[in-house]
């Protein structure tokens, strides 16, 4: 039954439980203050914008320079959005697009592939879009 599971997908799917957790919060639970829930959302987020653009990195071969610089952009970006944040800035929106923004580039120059088109149609489009629906949400 678990032979054919694949647990990167399915880890991958439970990091979307604390924005579910968020939601359920804002809405029935009304355990945290707004100020609480919009700052986890706002960290959260940048841990996930970080992590993705990590996954690109491979040490054991030469990567192509645009590999490279989708690598490093989400956490130079994360600084800057912390920055702005800690100056009270609402930031919100610019993770979303800065998301949208990972998300198509990554199609383009990572899962362009046939073969990891279904990765990114099962896994890491509806992840990240379920990520942007939660902060408009939020906001």
């Amino acid at each position: 039954m678990f032979t054919n599971l694949n647990y990167q997908k399915l880890f991958s799917y439970f990091g979307i439980i604390p924005y579910i957790i968020i939601i359920l919060d804002k809405f029935f639970l009304h355990q945290f203050t707004s100020n609480i829930l919009l700052d986890f959302s706002i960290l959260y987020s940048l841990i996930i914008f970080v992590f993705i653009g990590a996954m690109n990195w491979n040490l054991k071969k030469q990567l192509d320079k645009t590999l490279i610089l989708l690598g490093i952009m989400p956490s130079l970006c994360s600084v800057l959005i912390i920055l702005l944040y800690l100056n009270n800035y609402s930031v919100i929106s610019l993770i979303i697009i800065l998301l949208s923004f990972q998300l198509f580039f990554d199609y383009k120059f990572i899962y362009k592939e046939k073969k990891l088109k279904n990765i990114f149609f099962g896994t890491r489009m509806p992840l990240t879009l379920a990520i942007v629906l939660v902060l408009f949400i939020i906001q």
